[in-house]
């Protein structure tokens, strides 16, 4: 396993599997600082991703997502800052920055970030 520390500008780790296993175990070995709870609380809410929406295969996953009626806007009118990609091909649209979904899936609260995920 490879494991590529946060670079700067807020690029998310990276974990590389080099042998077989299921996933709870890697996480566990992989992810720092987590609690077996924390982990497992991760893996429960079926979240796959957090990407930015700039890119054009997001835009494109975005676009079939809307098409197959599996796409969720929680943007509330506002601008789309971070889709969000489940693990039952659903796709959801947020206007919070990927940095502020990342904390508070950490549990960390950001001040002044009131809305809901």
């Amino acid at each position: 396993m490879e494991h590529h520390n946060s670079r700067p500008g807020g690029h998310p780790p990276v974990y590389t599997v080099a042998q077989p296993t299921t996933l709870l175990p890697f996480l566990l070995s992989s992810v720092k600082g987590k609690s077996r709870n924390n982990v497992k609380s991760l893996l429960s809410r079926r979240l796959v991703a957090v990407v930015s929406p700039e890119s054009a295969p997001i835009k494109r996953m975005t676009q079939e997502a809307r098409e197959r009626g599996v796409l969720i806007d929680a943007t509330y009118g506002r601008r789309t800052q971070a889709v969000l990609i489940m693990d039952n091909d659903h796709v959801v649209l947020s206007a919070l920055t990927p940095e502020v979904i990342a904390g508070r899936l950490e549990g960390g609260e950001r001040p002044g970030a009131e809305e809901e995920l």
